[in-house]
Parts: C-alpha cells; sequence; structure tokens
C-alpha cells in the first residue's frame, strides 16, 4: 500500500507517527508538506525519519490569513502551492492522506475527486470549536465529506462533530498523540515535597484561547497564603499583561514565566512539575495534557477541550468550567487538599495515556486507510 500523506505543516509530535506508519509491513509511506511553515528543527527531524520519502515544497501562494487570537473561523487561508496535485499524483499512491478540510486538502479532495484515489481525512475539530462556524463554512465541509472515504479523528468529541455533518462511512479514533518528548532523568519521587512549593504547571501559547486571564484570577485568589507556584510556558501576545498582573498582585513568589521552550526540552519542567492544568477555552485536542500524562501527572483542563472524554476522569484529575471562577477556585482548592494522592493520580494518568501512542495513532490511520480503498472500490 503506497501512502502518501499531504499537509502544510506538522510539529515534532507527528514525527513518531509519521514513522510508525512507514514501518507497517506492506507500506510505502511518503510525507508532502510544506518547507516554509515548519521550524528549522522539525525539517531536518523529518528528512532524517524519513529520508527521500519526506517531500518538501516551496513557493505557497495564499489569500487572507489565520485567526491572530487562536479561536477558530475567525479567519480564513486559501492556499496554493505550486506543483503540489502534480507531485501527488506523480507518487502514484494508493490513497491520500490530508489534515481537515482546509490548508492543502484542497489538492487531495481534487484528486479524490478527479482521479478516484482513495481518500482519508485526519480530524480533531469538536461541536465546541466549531459552534461558531459560518454557514458557508458548514456547506462547503459538508459538500467535501463526498470525496473523502473514510476519517481518522483525534477522539469521540470530533466524531460527534463529523456525524453531525453526515458523514456515514467509517471513523477511526486517535491519530492525535505526543510520545515524543525524550524522557531522560524522570524523577519518579518528585511529586510532591512538602519542604517545596507544590508546583502548578501551564504550558500552551499565551493568548486568550488558552484560558491564561481566568487562571491568572483564579490563582490570585487561590495562592495567598498557600505554598504553591505557577509555572507558565510559552510566549504570545498576553506576555506583557502576565507580567503587570504579577507585579500589581505583588505575585513574582507565585508564579514563574519562562518564555519558549524547546520541545526537546520540555521533560525538564514536566519532571519538575507536582501537577498540570490548562484552562482552555477552546481546543481540539491539547496535546501539551498527553504529554503531562506520560511524565505521571495529574491533570486539571477544561470542558471545552477536546481530550477531556478520553484523557481525564476523577482518578487522575478534575474537569473545570474556566469561565466560572468560583468553581475555578473551588478545584484549585481541592488539588491542593488532595495533593498526597498526586503520586497515585500521575500513575492513573500514565495508564490511561499508554492507549495513546505512536504505534497505536499509526495503526488507527492505517485501518482507515484500508477502509478508504475498501470503500473506493465499492463505489
Amino acid at each position: 500500500m503506497r501512502i502518501v500523506w499531504c499537509t502544510l505543516w506538522f510539529l515534532d509530535y507527528r514525527i513518531p507517527v509519521f514513522q510508525e506508519l512507514a514501518k507497517i509491513q506492506g507500506v510505502e509511506f511518503f510525507l508532502v508538506y510544506n518547507k516554509e511553515a515548519n521550524p528549522d528543527r522539525v525539517n531536518k527531524k523529518i528528512i532524517s525519519a524519513l529520508g527521500d520519502r519526506a517531500i518538501p515544497l516551496t513557493g505557497e501562494i495564499y489569500l487572507g490569513k489565520s485567526s491572530f487570537d487562536g479561536f477558530a473561523n475567525n479567519g480564513f487561508r486559501i492556499p496554493f502551492q505550486p506543483n503540489l496535485i502534480r507531485t501527488i499524483k506523480g507518487l502514484k499512491p494508493d490513497v491520500m492522506i490530508s489534515d481537515g478540510f482546509f490548508q492543502w486538502s484542497y489538492a487531495t479532495l481534487f484528486l479524490s475527486a478527479t482521479k478516484g484515489i482513495p481518500h482519508v481525512m485526519c480530524y480533531e475539530r469538536t461541536m465546541h470549536t466549531e459552534r461558531n462556524a459560518q454557514l458557508i463554512r458548514t456547506l462547503y465541509r459538508k459538500t467535501a465529506l463526498k470525496f473523502i472515504d473514510s476519517i481518522c479523528c483525534s477522539g469521540k468529541l470530533s466524531e460527534d462533530y463529523i456525524r453531525f455533518l453526515g458523514f456515514k462511512k467509517i471513523i477511526t479514533k486517535g491519530f492525535m498523540v505526543s510520545d515524543g518528548i525524550p524522557k531522560q532523568n524522570i524523577d519518579s519521587e518528585s511529586f510532591v515535597n512538602n519542604k517545596s512549593p507544590l508546583n502548578y504547571l501551564f504550558v500552551g501559547r499565551l493568548i486568550e484561547l488558552k484560558g491564561i486571564k481566568e487562571l491568572l484570577k483564579a490563582w490570585l485568589i487561590f495562592s495567598n497564603l498557600r505554598n504553591v507556584t505557577l509555572t507558565i510556558i510559552g510566549e504570545g501576545e498576553l506576555e506583557d499583561y502576565i507580567i503587570d498582573f504579577v507585579d500589581m498582585n505583588y505575585l513574582s513568589a507565585k508564579v514563574h514565566l519562562k518564555g519558549f521552550v524547546e520541545f526537546d526540552r520540555m521533560g525538564e519542567y514536566y519532571n519538575k512539575a507536582d501537577i498540570f492544568i490548562l484552562p482552555t477555552l477552546e481546543d481540539n485536542w491539547s496535546l501539551v495534557v498527553a504529554e503531562a500524562m506520560q511524565f505521571c501527572l495529574p491533570i486539571i483542563t477544561s470542558i471545552f477541550n477536546g481530550c477531556h472524554f478520553e484523557l481525564v476522569t476523577k482518578d487522575n484529575g478534575w474537569v473545570i468550567d474556566p469561565t466560572n471562577l468560583d468553581q475555578f477556585v473551588k478545584i484549585l482548592e481541592d488539588s491542593y487538599n488532595k495533593k498526597e494522592f498526586f503520586k497515585e493520580m500521575g500513575k492513573k494518568s500514565f495508564e490511561i495515556i499508554e492507549n495513546f501512542n505512536s504505534s497505536s495513532a499509526a495503526q488507527s490511520i492505517y485501518v482507515a486507510c484500508q477502509e478508504a480503498i475498501k470503500s473506493k472500490s465499492r463505489s
């Protein structure tokens, strides 16, 4: 089976999945991607991983731009990549894979419609992230589904949205995983040290979407007279807001802003954390939650996070409504009062996330490819 995956961009976490897919017996795997959209470290990693089966393209032209604040459907971007369709077609795929309905999916949709090549779409958005989708977007998606033969979703909440759009064919789940962070020197006894502050860790872009303002408001109330710290990893437009908030509220001992950290160094910070928190206002499937679980951390995340259905239970964390300040503070207090159970909860996180790894993701995608070929042959 010759698989050609066409994607505009990807990050470090995808590379192990590509590698596992390429290892499956009988699979010839090719990746066509935009070299200019990926960081240099990622471009180097993918060439090292796939060699000449990683095919970078350059010179993309596009109209519009993606949403500045990160929220879904607040922007638009219509791309054209010279030689993209010709490149995919020239690889003579038995099946194509695309990411979502937009970006470079126009090429795979065109080839599916005109050449009858089986087409798998990987998809991660949910009913919540698409709650404000314009009618024209929804109509376009429903039309595009006619040229998609199977779909691999991130999880149940993503599947619900695809079914809402009217897709009747096979859906597999589990393609969004992240198990590529180096785990050297993991300290299995670093869960809670009563002599040190309890370290809550946030990782994400510093934008409205991630709920950072809601977190700081709740933290101001919760952290008073408690031996706790909040470590914030990330960069973005709210960095000055965070600095000002910390200064005005005398939180310099309680909040530590670390800025951007390279992917391969993130293990250092997960190791030092006692609990992970991401109060996002909108997320498809937060990979940082999966990363934290691999480092045996309890989780606090939000009802607006598409991964909470599969990844967070009462045994390994809390699911909150970050827009409800009183509830947010109470959950933080509850987590602090249960800190002696963090080690047990962290082990449960690890047990859950063991089922979401690069190998399982590759198998789920492979099954979707098999089903796409069957579906196209039946039609």
